[in-house]
């Protein structure tokens, strides 16, 4: 009788120990498995913030594209006129639209490479997204104040800005590979990667330079941005 009370003590001893030991293991277990979980919910999101600021910021150059007044023009050979002389305008608009396509491609290729994200990389994302929602202002602001040179090289900073994080952010990766996928750790990529973020750096300052020679004329320096990707 002692015997047997002893062996199912014995047996609920083993079983608590075990059920201990499990319980255990899952709490040791669970908050890795949740961790990983929001890191790669964090880039999603990352993700889909980028690709909503970049879709806003495209409208709003788009409805802040303004025609002359209307009384002014009462025929085809005027409207035509009135075209031609916005068409610094329609230079300003055009380089932002495609400054502007041009980081979203380099996003979505960044974030190829990653298979997670932490909270550095998170936060290098919002400066660069801070200075890319600023884009459409500082557009809009060189031309109102056309003919004046800190108002292009304003815009030309901003897109200086945009691009140095973008490049610090390769820097980071570069450094943090645990956050790229397996396949993608050849250091090749990465030095490939940070060499034309380094040259879409410089244009805006070859653009800020030229400002004092070619005027609003120096947007067209970001035609520079499709050489760069095409050669790399």
């Amino acid at each position: 009788m002692g015997e047997r009370k002893y062996k199912r003590s014995l047996k609920c001893y083993n079983s608590n120990g075990d059920s201990m030991k499990e319980q255990k293991e899952l709490g040791n277990s669970t908050p890795e498995k949740e961790i990983n979980a929001e890191l790669t919910l964090s880039l999603k999101r990352t993700e889909s913030l980028f690709d909503g600021i970049i879709a806003i910021a495209m409208t709003l150059l788009v409805l802040d594209i303004k025609m002359p007044i209307q009384d002014s023009i009462s025929n085809s050979l005027e409207f035509i006129k009135a075209l031609g002389d916005i068409h610094l305008t329609f230079i300003k608009y055009f380089t932002s639209f495609f400054i502007l396509a041009s980081i979203w491609i380099a996003n979505n290729k960044e974030l190829d490479y990653l298979k997670k994200t932490n909270r550095v990389h998170i936060w290098l994302n919002l400066f660069c997204l801070f200075f890319l929602v600023l884009i459409p202002f500082t557009t809009s602001v060189q031309d109102d104040y056309s003919g004046i040179v800190m108002a292009a090289i304003l815009f030309h900073l901003n897109i200086f800005f945009v691009e140095l994080f973008i490049l610090l952010r390769w820097f980071y990766i570069r450094k943090h590979k645990e956050l790229t996928k397996r396949e993608i750790l050849s250091d090749e990529i990465f030095k490939k990667q940070i060499k034309k973020s380094c040259y879409l750096t410089i244009i805006p300052l070859l653009a800020i330079a030229s400002t004092f020679f070619i005027g609003e004329y120096s947007n067209l320096l970001y035609v520079l941005f499709f050489f760069a990707k095409k050669k790399n």
